[in-house]
C-alpha cells in the first residue's frame, strides 16, 4: 500500500505499510515534522487504511466507502480528531480561543476512546497540535498511553516534538516527516492560486 495523498514522505509511508502489512499496529505513534508536510493528513489516510470496507479485497484504502468518506468529513464515529474544534464543541466556546488542550478534553477523549467501537473494527484519536497539550493533559492521557486497549492507536501530530513530555513521547512510535520538496511545494502553491 502507499499513500498517494502525502507527497514526498517515502519514509513515513513505508514504515506505515509496514506496520499495515505485518499487521503490527503500535498502539500509540507521534507523527513530527514541520507544518504543512502532511502529517494530519498522513493520520487520516493512515485511519482510512485501519476502518476501509474494502482493505482485504484491495490491500489498500479505496477512499470512496462509507468509512472513507466518512473520515474524511470528520464524520466517522471511530475517528476522532481533536483539536481546537473539538475542545470548543466541549466547552461551548470558540475554537480561536481554544490556544492549549486542557486536561478536562484529554479525559474526555479517553472515555470516547475506551468505549467499544461502533462498527467493531479501531477506534482511533487524532491529535492535533499535540504540542499544545497542557502538562495536566498530557498526564491525563498518559494512563492510555502506559495501558493501551486492544485495537486503539492514538496518533498525535506535532510540529514541536519537543514540547511533549518524556514521559509521553517514550510511550509512542515517533514517525519522523520531511520537509518538503521545492518542487512540490511550487506545485501547492499553483494548485492553490497563492
Amino acid at each position: 500500500m502507499s499513500f498517494p495523498r502525502v507527497q514526498d514522505q517515502p519514509r513515513a509511508a513505508k514504515i506505515l505499510d509496514g506496520f499495515l502489512s505485518s499487521g503490527r499496529i503500535p498502539p500509540a505513534m507521534v507523527f513530527s515534522g514541520l507544518e504543512g508536510t502532511g502529517k494530519t493528513l498522513m493520520a487520516r489516510e493512515f485511519s482510512k487504511a485501519l476502518l476501509c470496507q474494502e482493505m482485504e479485497k484491495t490491500s489498500s484504502a479505496c477512499g470512496v466507502c462509507s468509512d472513507c468518506s466518512a473520515i474524511d468529513k470528520g464524520l466517522h464515529p471511530d475517528v476522532k480528531l481533536v483539536g481546537a474544534d473539538y475542545q470548543a464543541g466541549l466547552v461551548e466556546g470558540e475554537a480561536a480561543k481554544q490556544k492549549l488542550l486542557q486536561a478536562d478534553t484529554m479525559r474526555h477523549l479517553r472515555k470516547d476512546m475506551e468505549m467499544q467501537s461502533m462498527l467493531g473494527r479501531w477506534k482511533v484519536a487524532i491529535i492535533c497540535d499535540a504540542h499544545t497539550m497542557t502538562d495536566a493533559a498530557a498526564n491525563a492521557l498518559l494512563k492510555s498511553l502506559e495501558e493501551p486497549l486492544s485495537r486503539t492507536l492514538w496518533i498525535l501530530v506535532t510540529a514541536q516534538r519537543g514540547r511533549l513530555l518524556k514521559t509521553v513521547l517514550s510511550r509512542c512510535f515517533c514517525v519522523s516527516f520531511s520537509p518538503l520538496a521545492p518542487s512540490t511545494i511550487k506545485t501547492l502553491l499553483v494548485e492553490r492560486a497563492i
